[in-house]
């Protein structure tokens, strides 16, 4: 029988219920890269650990009113990691490090798969172990074998299972102690918010129009037609040179859906553009939009991102209206990558229609 060597052994383990848990070098409530992940393992284990692999796991079921502000934020997923060591004959623990979508440790489980009278030994050491440090009590009718302490902040669960294909221990833990970006953000979604800003240059967020409306009122208030480009869900219109909130900008693109004959108006994004060079006149530009919108809306949310020096703030307003403040690198007109720096207003409603007949056609 295939042995995963998990064996949980006191000097590398320090659970601490209802304060600040730290387990093989891994503290609940902070944020790690993969390659983080195992160098903390590795050294708290005092073994080369690597990742086995890595699993998303289903997104969490929320009611209409969140599922739409978690999916612009993507907070709904987690993910599994597995570290195992790299040599399998050494006795350390094959660990699964459960993540939230902001790469925040949320819960860890260790298993020991081995042989009986074994492993029988091996439970009840562990077992004696942790009743000197916790009240563990039965918690499951069904599974006598399972032993947990829970209380408000932290939760430590242990159990074994033999059958007539293997025998393992499982020790979970899981600690609230520091909710998770992903839980801070759906509180932060149930709170009342501010209505934001939905009408631009004559044109109202939700509404439909004909293209040569669109492009006649724009142009008559601000603005040059650049043109107009098929989208998946309908079509995107460009302008150039666009005056709004004090700013002049070099792009502005109006986002449609065709309905029928008309057209629903549903994103306006404005952006300007700095050579490649001048990261930190752009940034600044950034901050100074951040405090702007900050002062005007409430305190924005960072948004996730793997991208060096790329960053995404968020506001959720009240009325079905978002903002999605940003500044990126990409590839301009003449062929160069140049930052781009603005802010994207659009009806989360609709682009989750639009999101759902795109899936509803796969």
């Amino acid at each position: 029988m295939k042995r995963l060597i998990i064996l949980l052994i006191a000097s590398f383990f320090t659970l601490i219920v209802s304060a600040q848990t730290s387990v093989y070098g891994l503290i609940f409530g902070e944020s790690y890269s993969l390659k983080e992940l195992e160098s903390h393992v590795s050294k708290a284990a005092g073994i080369k650990y690597s990742i086995k692999e890595t699993r998303d796991k289903e997104m969490l079921t929320l009611p209409d009113s969140l599922q739409q502000i978690a999916t612009v934020f993507g907070i709904v997923d987690q993910c599994e990691i597995k570290l195992v060591p790299i040599d399998p004959s050494i006795d350390r623990p094959e660990i699964t490090v459960g993540m939230d979508s902001d790469s925040v440790l949320s819960n860890l489980t260790l298993v020991y798969e081995g042989e009986t009278p074994e492993i029988d030994k091996k439970y009840s050491s562990l077992v004696d172990s942790l009743s000197r440090q916790y009240n563990l009590e039965k918690r499951n009718e069904e599974d006598p074998n399972y032993l947990s302490c829970i209380d408000n902040e932290a939760m430590i669960g242990i159990s074994i299972t033999k059958n007539h294909e293997y025998n393992f221990i499982l020790l979970i833990i899981t600690d609230w102690s520091k909710p998770s970006k992903r839980v801070s953000t759906l509180i932060d979604a149930l709170t009342p918010k501010p209505d934001i800003q939905d009408k631009f240059l004559g044109l109202k967020l939700g509404k439909a129009y004909s293209m040569p409306s669109i492009k006649s009122g724009i142009v008559m208030r601000s603005g040059k037609y650049f043109n107009t480009e098929p989208s998946s869900d309908g079509y995107i219109v460009k302008f150039t040179d666009v005056s709004f909130g004090g700013t002049l900008w070099d792009y502005c693109d109006v986002y449609t859906v065709k309905e029928f004959n008309t057209y629903r108006f549903y994103q306006i994004e404005f952006k300007n553009s700095i050579r490649e060079e001048g990261y930190t006149e752009a940034f600044d530009i950034y901050k100074s939009y951040v405090n702007a919108l900050d002062t005007k809306y409430g305190e924005g949310r960072d948004g996730m991102n793997n991208i060096i020096e790329e960053s995404h703030r968020y506001y959720i307003g009240g009325n079905d209206v978002s903002i999605d403040l940003f500044i990126f690198k990409a590839r301009a007109l003449s062929g160069k990558n140049r930052w781009f720096t603005g802010m994207s207003y659009f009806k989360p409603s609709i682009m989750k229609q639009n999101i759902n007949k795109a899936n509803d056609e796969l």
